[in-house]
């Protein structure tokens, strides 16, 4: 009989259960983007709610997401540019 093999990754810390609404897309729109960012969909969890309280204190934060916005802008723009062709 075949061993079984453990998980090398640890489960530790604080969980939480979330049950997202009926017919919401969520989940599926975290799972897409935590890929996009290569992270598991936990870690683009946690990234987007320590993003969510962080508050921009300086020049360099505004600008950061300023950039990040005109990165959105671009992927926006390219996809629209792909429809029309």
């Amino acid at each position: 009989m075949a061993k079984k093999v453990k998980d090398a990754r640890v489960r530790e810390g604080e969980q939480i259960l979330i049950r997202f609404p009926p017919g919401s897309d969520l989940r599926s729109r975290l799972d897409a983007e935590a890929k996009e960012n290569g992270r598991r969909t936990t870690a683009e969890v946690i990234h987007r709610l320590e993003q969510s309280f962080k508050k921009p204190t300086s020049a360099e934060d505004v600008r950061e997401i300023a950039y990040r916005i005109e990165g959105r802008v671009q992927d926006l723009l390219r996809a629209l540019n792909s429809l029309k062709s």
